[in-house]
């Protein structure tokens, strides 16, 4: 039953005076819970999630079962000012496994994901939170877990549509009729349910209407509304202005850097990371504890970032504060809709590496040549098909480097015509035995290349140095390449380059990384050379 309006209006005057005072967050944060429960009206819920302090990540026991009790002990005590660590971490550590007959068992998808659900069922006996309503939208959205049959989506997901609607905040409405028009769960069981379930439950809580806000208490919350958010950087430029100078200067970090400042003056943690990782590429500050930020920033909203491209995109990095890199998940991983909305999101416009992944041949050359992503220069080429129509793109006169799964001798010819003028480095997985048939073929076609990258699958322990030495001198005696790597155990780039004399150096990508150092030696060694003095 609401609260008459003058008690609305006494807690809505006591909520403003808390709020405005720094010091009693967790009591203005009670008060505007117990307002909105009174009256669940979407104003008053922004003022709820606005008020949610930051507070420090759960410190997990051992096991994941321990883990598990650990979230439900925690979660048994509601306390408002502490709900933020619980809801981020509700499918963290969870203790779900899977059986190897588990499909025969009808009961299978119910046990498979109990641990979710007593979790659901403890968020449930919480007084009403609109926290918790936002906080399983998402869920849906991640549509993380599956189950076999027509009905295992409703057995998983049912629960939190349930809760969704006992929850009662009417912003959720919105936010799952989008979800309907456009699920982004990984299954297509779980997105044709969210499809078929959402819209229902999207138009009941828009039938829960609130009744009028007191206008006392609506004067107080449009006091309360937050303040403009700056849309421009300290020297003027705008937010889409400095955002298009960033696209079209790649290697400029004076726009990032200004952006960077842009956005943390907002409260927006993307200026963070941006700042992070400027200060990584300049070898600033504590280098370990600015990763673990890094690492810890990308997990929790690498989906917000990525946005359209949240649910096909797979090994998604970061470098300084934009999307780099990924690969694309498999063709299952979103609907038709999906992937063309994928294929136009902005967030490829800075992506410079792009792998096809799982995903079919077709959906990758939409993405190769996106209009969006004009900054891609690598690129994989899975077929001498592929490589033939990236020649008529307009990406094939800026591609600088091409991933090739073979390479033929049609191919070879294809790459030393002046389509792909930019290209300078050629990354091949083969074997010893093709490898010298690929360099054959290079010294024959002659394409302007600088560098090839060679991922060798095959060669024992004790032959791979001196094979792989041998095979690199042949390519570099063979080929006017001015640099050849081999790469082993997917780890570091391993090779030599030519140096003014006409001698050899070491090239080493990544050597830091790679944990077989005394196979980096022993090829080293039977080129003649070591490590002792690298250039970059």
């Amino acid at each position: 039953m609401s609260a008459p309006p003058v008690a609305l209006e006494a807690q809505g005057a006591a909520l403003d005076a808390a709020e405005r005072d720094p010091a009693r967050v967790a009591d203005a944060l009670s008060r505007a819970l117990e307002v909105w429960r009174a009256l669940p009206v979407p104003a008053l819920a922004d003022v709820v999630e606005r008020l949610t302090p930051p507070s420090p990540p759960i410190k997990w026991v051992r096991g994941k079962e321990e883990a598990h009790r650990q979230w439900l002990d925690l979660a048994a005590d509601y306390a408002p000012a502490r709900v933020g660590p619980l809801l981020e971490a509700l499918t963290a550590r969870l203790p779900i496994v899977s059986e190897r007959y588990g499909i025969l068992d009808e009961g299978y998808t119910a046990r498979k994901v109990r641990p979710l659900h007593e979790r659901l069922a403890a968020l449930g006996r919480w007084p009403a939170d609109p926290r918790v309503a936002t906080r399983l939208v998402a869920l849906l959205a991640e549509g993380a877990y599956s189950g076999w049959g027509v009905e295992a989506p409703r057995i998983i997901y049912g629960p939190a549509v349930e809760l969704i609607e006992a929850i009662g905040d009417t912003r959720a409405a919105d936010a799952l009729a989008r979800l309907a028009a456009r699920p982004t769960a990984k299954t297509a069981g779980v997105r044709d349910w969210c499809a078929a379930t959402l819209p229902a439950v999207a138009a009941r809580l828009r039938a829960l209407r609130p009744p009028q806000t007191p206008p006392a208490l609506a004067a107080i919350l449009d006091g309360r509304a937050p303040a403009p958010t700056r849309t421009a950087g300290d020297d003027g430029r705008s937010e889409e202005a400095l955002l298009a100078e960033i696209v079209a200067r790649p290697d400029d970090d004076a726009p990032r850097a200004v952006y960077a400042d842009l956005l943390t003056e907002r409260g927006d943690p993307r200026g963070e990371l941006i700042a992070l990782q400027l200060a990584l590429t300049r070898g600033e500050g504590n280098a370990a504890a600015a990763m673990r930020r890094v690492g810890s920033l990308t997990k929790r909203h690498a989906k917000e970032w990525l946005g359209a491209l949240a649910p096909v995109a797979k090994n998604a990095r970061w470098a300084r504060g934009f999307l780099d890199s990924l690969e694309l998940a498999q063709n299952a991983a979103a609907t038709a809709d999906g992937w063309a909305d994928a294929a136009r999101a902005p967030a490829l416009a800075t992506v410079r590496r792009l792998g096809r992944g799982r995903a079919n041949e077709q959906l990758y050359l939409r993405f190769v040549s996106s209009p969006e992503a004009r900054a891609l220069v690598d690129v994989e080429v899975p077929s001498s098909a592929f490589l033939d129509a990236l020649a008529e793109l307009p990406i094939g006169a800026r591609v600088t480097r091409l991933r090739c799964h073979r390479l033929t001798a049609a191919m070879s010819e294809r790459l030393a015509t002046p389509v792909f003028p930019s290209l300078r480095t050629l990354e091949l997985p083969t074997t010893m035995a093709a490898a010298a048939k690929s360099a054959a073929r290079l010294s024959t076609a002659r394409p302007a290349l600088d560098r090839l990258d060679l991922a060798i699958s095959d060669g024992t322990d004790r032959s791979w140095a001196t094979e792989s030495a041998a095979l690199l001198r042949a390519v570099l005696e063979a080929t006017t390449l001015g640099a050849a790597t081999i790469r082993r155990y997917r780890g570091a780039c391993i090779g030599a380059r030519r140096t003014a004399g006409g001698g050899l150096e070491p090239l080493l990508d990544g050597l830091a990384d790679h944990y077989d150092l005394e196979a980096a030696d022993d090829l080293l060694a039977a080129l003649g050379l070591s490590r002792a003095s690298v250039r970059a």
